[in-house]
């Protein structure tokens, strides 16, 4: 340590989770006279960053809109959305995701998720390098219950249905034996 000084502190920002770096450090006076340390190394700690840096779904929009304090969304899907997918981006590239329990590539789409009439609940889980911080959103879809009241077919019991059954018509006439 130099003449009147007692400590010295430093920070190196921006590092890499879990690698380890060397230092020598070097320390002069007004006249030039200095010394080098002896080599030193230090590993940093691995991330505990678990956020997401986005989130889409391959049909609707989320609401609200995606934003990483926010865990909780909603999405709209028409009856004719049977399935959809999630596309996860992780803030940190060294965490990993779960998409409803099935690992997915930070960025890539999730499995195909069948959906229900009616509300849906999709967990994406997020677990930071450390292996212990964990962070879960939730998107609730609710899909439209379908607008097709048309029958399929329709017999009777006994008897015979006037005209033949067609989808598009809506009146028909029974004739049933007698007694």
């Amino acid at each position: 340590v130099a003449a009147g000084l007692t400590s010295t502190t430093a920070e190196d920002t921006g590092l890499s989770p879990l690698t380890r770096y060397y230092y020598i450090l070097s320390a002069s006076n007004s006249s030039g006279e200095g010394v080098d340390s002896s080599e030193s190394s230090a590993l940093t700690n691995p991330s505990g960053n678990a956020d997401l840096a986005g989130l889409a779904l391959s049909d609707g929009m989320l609401s609200p809109a995606f934003d990483v304090a926010t865990t909780g969304y909603t999405a709209g899907a028409p009856h004719e959305t049977a399935a959809l997918t999630l596309t996860p981006t992780a803030a940190q590239p060294n965490a990993t995701i779960a998409v409803d329990g099935v690992n997915v590539n930070s960025g890539a789409d999730s499995q195909s998720i069948a959906l229900n009439v009616g509300a849906n609940a999709i967990t994406t889980v997020v677990t930071a390098q450390d292996g212990t911080t964990i962070k879960t959103y939730t998107v609730t879809v609710i899909r439209a219950p379908s607008n097709n009241a048309d029958l399929a077919g329709l017999t009777l019991s006994d008897g015979t249905l006037a005209p033949a059954f067609d989808g598009a018509t809506t009146s028909y006439t029974a004739g049933v034996p007698h007694g």
